[in-house]
């Protein structure tokens, strides 16, 4: 690299700005994660406040066959006759690729979810399934 010219500063400036908009991407991605971890962890511990706390206010939730509010859907899938009944489950969160162009960012990720359902005093079964958020 070369020294600074100190009647020159165009050349740091352009350098600062560059390694400002590495770190506010790179910030953009690690909240998304943290979004990402949330989810996983409010749907697993039944944590209604920490799951609604992954939607905006008017975010909207596509998931199997329900399509809405997010804070609806985070009352809805933890009612006793949805998962909120189940004792045990965990979401994995995996392959994470997020893609970030100006003010706007696209995400993937992959998940494993696995569940314990009582089949009667003495049984249970292991559900596992994988897919694509």
């Amino acid at each position: 690299m070369k020294s600074p010219n100190t009647s020159d500063t165009s050349g740091w400036e352009a350098r600062v700005d560059l390694l400002q908009q590495q770190l506010d991407v790179l910030v953009a991605k690690d909240q998304i994660r943290d979004v990402l971890y949330r989810y996983a962890r409010g749907v697993d511990r039944k944590d209604e406040a920490l799951l609604k706390s992954c939607y905006h206010p008017d975010g909207i939730d596509a998931h199997w066959s329900f399509i809405g509010n997010g804070h609806d859907f985070a009352e809805e899938i933890l009612r006793p006759h949805q998962m909120g009944q189940i004792p045990n489950f965990k979401h994995f969160i995996t392959n994470i690729l997020i893609e970030v162009s100006d003010d706007r960012a696209f995400c993937e990720s992959s998940y494993l979810f696995s569940q314990t359902l009582p089949l009667d005093d003495e049984n249970v079964a292991t559900l596992t399934n994988e897919g694509r958020y």
